[in-house]
């Protein structure tokens, strides 16, 4: 966790310098402030080998589950008065208080204003991308005929438990998933089944990456 505390203080830095050069009407190459937040990035790999743009991608994502100002109290050295900042992107949700990043934040920070990285970035967010298959990031849907990248940027439960706690949390019950956990000292040959809905956990237990061993009998989700 402090790798990624010192990545967040990097990221301030390139933020910092990002707002400069927009602000002065110029453009900056943020390669060099990539190149530090990485040495500290390693924990956002841990499950994928993401590169290094994706951990950048990642850390902005990460942020305000951290740091909830982190945005704003960079940008008000800016813009001390307040105002709207549209190349900025960001929105405002429920609950949370601060600014939650977006697609448009990243192409600020990442790309500024070089179309060609803009694109490129665009298409780390596409499904057959790494973000995607690694059910990691995600945009936020958004209105018919609005800007893909105007999305927030969604990290998914599983990956932050893995990332910030280093396990996976069971599901809990709810009207998504109307199951609870039950502990059972009974095995698969106990279980009264249907020979079909028998046949069916197995292919299920044959197609699953945990590859459940159905000689003992697992925990069980029922409704």
């Amino acid at each position: 966790m402090n790798e990624i505390m010192q990545a967040l203080d990097q990221l301030a830095l390139l933020l910092q310098a990002r707002l400069s050069a927009h602000f002065s009407n110029r453009d900056m190459d943020p390669q060099a402030y990539l190149d530090d937040m990485a040495e500290n990035t390693s924990a956002l790999s841990t499950f994928a080998p993401f590169s290094q743009t994706e951990q950048a991608l990642l850390l902005i994502a990460l942020v305000p589950h951290l740091q909830p100002n982190f945005f704003e109290s960079v940008i008000q050295q800016y813009l001390p008065q307040g105002g709207d900042f549209a190349e900025f992107g960001g929105v405002k949700a429920g609950n949370h208080r601060g600014m939650l990043p977006t697609g448009e934040t990243v192409l600020f920070l990442l790309a500024g204003r070089q179309l060609g990285k803009r694109l490129q970035i665009q298409k780390l967010f596409s499904e057959d991308g790494l973000l995607a298959r690694e059910a990691a990031l995600s945009l936020g849907e958004v209105k018919a005929g609005e800007p893909m990248m105007s999305g927030r940027l969604v990290l998914t439960q599983d990956w932050l438990d893995k990332t910030l706690l280093g396990r996976e949390l069971q599901p809990r019950f709810s009207q998504d998933f109307p199951a609870r956990r039950l502990q059972t000292n009974m095995k698969w040959e106990d279980a009264v089944l249907h020979p079909i809905t028998r046949e069916q956990i197995n292919d299920i237990s044959t197609g699953c990456s945990f590859n459940i061993n159905l000689k003992q009998m697992p925990t069980l989700a029922v409704k």
